[in-house]
């Protein structure tokens, strides 16, 4: 009778804490989804170019620190990067380039020139990201825009469009440490039009796995969620959004029965395996017709001091890049290519128009 009651214990504490993790990982909004996602995906072509970013969510005063903390940070970034990335190439030779999209919130003009003599050495990018403070639509894009200029004008970053304005990457203000809420711009406030009037050439922002402003569209890059891009039509006028990966990790689960969430973070909490790279890739996040590219979307909290100690004091990044390196740059079956968020939205869109130049020769003749 005690084994009874015991066994009865035991597995309504497991449904309570699965349960609990379901409804904290919002399974419900996206599993579905999630899953008839998966019948629909392109077979793979090789040799597979995997086009690799890492994405930093980049707030130095993160926890609201005092400005020598704040300093310390940065200038750790641009003390140790360089280190690491020039002992790193990809098939192109060239080394990784991080992109810092920077808070916002946090804006100090010494720390973003610190920045930008990463930029300017080729090792690093840097685009914006926005923090929540319930905008009106008014209100962010004046934000956005007087960051944006401050950064074109004053510190030589961000880039002009063909017609001649600024442009710039955007993603949506998230604290990525699990002991604090995430936090996201509501739906209102980060309207794509709003935002692609003020110049933004694309979305980094999902995916949100554990956020109510995670949308039921996965491991896809696409204008609209029910417009996917492929490599026959291209817009200008529309907002791109290119998605990191989304997957369930089996080899790393929860309590040894459920798989834990890969959403491409990268971090102490979230340390790179061998097997994770099979995830990113097996999420396929591409255009359709192009299956012989995959644009794989990393990211991570770079002002969150464990994690740059994870990254350059337990060789984290060396980890990453090492294993790409020796399994995926063969040149037969893998190709890599390290890219900027704003090289990676560049490639999408020179395979697009390449498609739309294609399909018209093919046409006249």
């Amino acid at each position: 009778m005690t084994w009874i009651i015991i066994m009865v214990l035991f597995f309504s504490i497991s449904t309570v804490a699965i349960l609990g993790y379901a409804s904290k990982a919002r399974l419900d909004k996206w599993l579905v989804p999630y899953v008839r996602s998966q019948r629909k995906r392109e077979q793979l072509t090789y040799p597979l170019h995997l086009h690799v970013a890492i994405c930093n969510h980049y707030s130095p005063f993160w926890k609201g620190v005092s400005q020598e903390i704040a300093e310390h940070r940065v200038v750790t970034w641009c003390r140790e990067y360089p280190k690491f990335a020039l002992s790193h190439r990809d098939s192109e030779g060239k080394q990784p380039v991080h992109t810092f999209f920077y808070n916002e919130s946090d804006y100090n003009p010494k720390f973003i020139d610190s920045l930008c003599k990463l930029h300017k050495d080729g090792l690093a990018d840097v685009e914006i990201l926005i923090s929540k403070k319930h905008d009106t639509p008014e209100g962010l894009k004046k934000r956005v825009e007087d960051f944006r200029d401050v950064l074109f004008h004053h510190h030589n970053l961000l880039e002009k469009d063909q017609k001649g304005n600024i442009n710039f990457g955007l993603i949506h203000e998230s604290i990525g440490n699990k002991h604090q809420q995430l936090l996201n711009l509501s739906q209102a406030e980060c309207d794509p039009s709003i935002l692609k009037s003020s110049g933004c050439y694309a979305d980094f922002s999902y995916p949100y796995t554990i956020d109510s402003a995670q949308i039921p569209l996965f491991n896809s890059i696409y204008f609209t969620p029910d417009q996917k891009v492929s490599v026959e039509q291209w817009s200008e006028e529309e907002m791109l959004h290119i998605q990191g990966p989304l997957a369930f990790n089996w080899s790393n689960r929860l309590w040894r029965m459920v798989p834990r969430i890969e959403n491409g973070e990268l971090g102490f909490y979230h340390r790179f395996t061998p097997q994770r790279i099979a995830l990113w890739i097996n999420s396929r996040v591409n255009i359709r017709g192009a299956s012989n590219h995959l644009f794989i979307k990393l990211h991570t909290y770079g002002a969150v001091d464990c994690n740059v100690r994870y990254f350059f004091g337990e060789m984290g990044l060396h980890s990453l890049c090492y294993e790409l390196e020796n399994k995926y740059n063969d040149g037969q079956k893998y190709v890599l290519h390290y890219v900027s968020a704003r090289e990676m939205y560049k490639r999408i869109k020179q395979l697009c128009i390449n498609g739309k130049m294609k399909d018209k020769t093919h046409h006249l003749t």
